[in-house]
């Protein structure tokens, strides 16, 4: 039970120590780097920051490449994108290219429920025809400044996460919004490209063996929540006791029941309780 938090807390280990420098420590060392990490802004770093557009659309996803899509907010995820979370363009509309999904995109959500805004992804992967809607932002990099890939964990890091928190203005948690100035203010410090991808790399590695181990305790807990279904299962087939082979089968023993004898035939017992001088509670309750 312990696992996700833990698994939690580890990927926010990786995530702290690869923007602050501390997991490539060894690899600058090791190849005689002293390039000192300098500070910058996000909207220095920084060549596309805009939104897209929210038309009217269906209410079912474009599963097709061949028609076009405008993204959901639940799309965006952090560190992850789900481009099937998409409501299709109506026919009677045209698309506007300019909004379509790339791959190295970030996206960050800027509009919504307060714990759904500020989430951030770098789109490794998608699908063509489908766009951003308006209350997510896109950015793209300055490539060489800044790696999309690096800017992600940026924003993932908890430290961030509390600072975009700070961000977000509206008057309930049901709508909140994130300004594109305040995104551009955030100041961070950066190392050369070649670090950036030493720290993609080192980060990509620590993050399969977190979702290995995420798998393995998925699979268990699996099969722990089928265990009692499963003895159940077992004590109704009589599986889980030695059984005695001359035993009636319980077949018969309904019958009786339903006949209103329920005593077996030539094996009248008597009530529990006799062997003990305790009289049997029926006979009580009678007195």
């Amino acid at each position: 039970e312990r696992i996700p938090q833990i698994l939690k807390r580890f990927r926010q280990s990786v995530l702290s120590a690869a923007v602050s420098g501390k997991l490539t420590e060894e690899w600058r060392e090791r190849n005689g780097i002293v390039d000192r990490w300098e500070e910058t802004t996000l909207g220095e770093s920084l060549e596309l920051l805009d939104q897209g557009w929210s038309p009217k659309c269906e209410n079912f996803p474009s599963k097709s490449e061949e028609i076009w899509g405008v993204i959901k907010t639940t799309a965006v995820q952090h560190m992850e994108f789900f481009p099937e979370e998409n409501k299709q363009l109506p026919k009677t509309l045209l698309p506007d290219p300019q909004f379509e999904v790339r791959i190295d995109d970030i996206l960050i959500t800027r509009a919504g429920p307060r714990v759904r805004v500020g989430v951030c992804c770098h789109v490794k992967k998608t699908r063509t025809r489908l766009m951003i809607c308006d209350k997510v932002y896109r950015m793209r990099t300055r490539r060489h400044i800044a790696l999309p890939g690096f800017i992600e964990l940026l924003l993932n890091t908890y430290d961030r996460l509390e600072e975009i928190e700070g961000m977000k203005t509206g008057i309930s948690d049901s709508g909140v919004n994130l300004t594109q100035a305040k995104i551009k203010a955030i100041i961070f410090s950066i190392p050369k490209i070649n670090e950036q991808e030493e720290i993609l790399r080192l980060t990509s590695k620590l993050f399969a063996v977190a979702d290995k181990i995420e798998a393995r305790y998925n699979k268990a807990k699996a099969q722990l929540d089928k265990l009692p279904q499963s003895l159940l299962a077992k004590a109704f087939r009589g599986e889980l006791v030695p059984q005695d082979e001359s035993d009636e089968p319980a077949s018969l023993l309904l019958e009786r029941i339903h006949q209103g004898n329920p005593a077996k035939p030539g094996k009248a017992r008597k009530p529990r309780g006799y062997k003990m001088g305790v009289e049997p509670l029926s006979m009580a309750a009678e007195q």
